[in-house]
């Protein structure tokens, strides 16, 4: 059955005379309610400080992860791998969060690649060298500085001078000048 052109045209009529008719009966009847309109600074700031979170919760997992793998291959024993993560380790100290230092895991990683060097060659240099990078105040950093000890061989130079205030260097005093300096009345 196709519909008679007059019945097409009287739909849309239908239409818009429902909407009338809604709109009539909604009509200037809604209270008005106050709105409440926030400044664009107010959104600019909402948009930063969400920025800022979801990036330092970002840094924060890809910290995590750096340290995870580091680990890892500190457990299979490939420590050039896990010095060579830790030292391109893409995030910031600002985002330390918990969990492992991956400052403590390089010195980790540089002591026991070291020591895996020493046991195969006594005298490599390159392991003395690695030993020398491990900072203080790590706990590897005695055990290095033993080792550097034993490895390598004293200077036949050394150092016979002090420092004084002024900066100029000065000839160590024997106790018998220091006893005349000081028996010596000031003027």
């Amino acid at each position: 059955m196709d519909k008679d052109p007059k019945e097409a045209g009287s739909g849309s009529h239908v239409q818009h005379h429902n909407y009338r008719i809604l709109q009539d009966a909604i009509g200037d009847n809604i209270p008005s309610s106050p709105k409440f309109k926030q400044p664009m600074v107010f959104d600019i700031l909402l948009a930063v400080g969400l920025l800022v979170a979801v990036g330092g919760f970002t840094s924060g997992l890809i910290r995590i992860y750096v340290t995870h793998v580091a680990k890892d291959n500190i457990n299979q024993h490939n420590y050039k791998a896990a010095i060579n993560i830790l030292k391109r380790n893409p995030v910031p100290d600002f985002f330390s969060g918990f969990g492992s230092d991956p400052n403590e895991l390089l010195n980790q990683a540089l002591y026991l690649d070291a020591i895996e060097k020493l046991e195969e060659d006594p005298n490599n240099q390159t392991a003395i060298n690695q030993l020398n990078k491990i900072n203080a105040g790590s706990r590897f950093f005695s055990h290095a500085q033993q080792l550097i000890d034993e490895k390598t061989v004293p200077s036949e130079i050394q150092l016979q001078q002090s420092v004084t205030k002024e900066g100029e260097a000065v000839e160590p005093k024997s106790e018998e000048k220091l006893k005349e300096m000081l028996d010596e009345p000031e003027d």
